[in-house]
């Protein structure tokens, strides 16, 4: 109904228009014209009258609309739904790489201890032999060890 209301009134427009423009240019007699004009005005009466008594939103716009806006709801629940997962497993991840994070933490300071020991360890070495060797006493004596262990040794045997 609303098609047929929108074409008719673009068809009255356009007899109002032309015709006119006809009666002006004596092209259409302005008796024809104006009785075409009381018909025209006439139906586009009737029409109007009764587009009023129509109610403007029917049941079924209303059931159209209803249906829209459930879909809608339901749309945007489901993406919701997929935004909060998101979010549990986008968080999870987060706690996963802090404790990653702490674990390397203590790694690092593990093996940064480890190689301090190291250092010392190869420092008091290094000192302990020098100390070995400039000591004619103290080499006489690791020697005397060493031959000692070594009889021990072969007698074990």
């Amino acid at each position: 109904m609303r098609r047929f209301c929108t074409v008719l009134v673009l068809l009255s427009m356009a007899y109002f228009i032309i015709g006119g423009l006809f009666a002006y240019l004596n092209k259409l007699e302005l008796p024809i014209y104006l009785n075409g004009m009381a018909i025209v005005g006439f139906v586009m009466t009737i029409v109007c009258i009764y587009s009023l008594s129509k109610p403007a939103i029917t049941q079924s716009d209303l059931e159209q609309l209803e249906a829209t806006s459930l879909e809608s709801i339901t749309k945007t629940i489901s993406e919701l739904k997929s935004l909060k997962t998101n979010k549990n497993s986008t968080q999870e991840e987060i706690l996963d790489l802090e404790k990653k994070r702490k674990e390397m933490e203590l790694l690092v300071k593990k093996a940064s201890m480890a190689l301090f020991f190291r250092e010392q360890l190869n420092y008091h070495e290094r000192r302990i032999l020098s100390e070995i060797k400039g000591s004619e006493t103290l080499n006489h004596s690791l020697s005397e060890i060493k031959e000692i262990k070594g009889k021990l040794k072969a007698l074990d045997e």
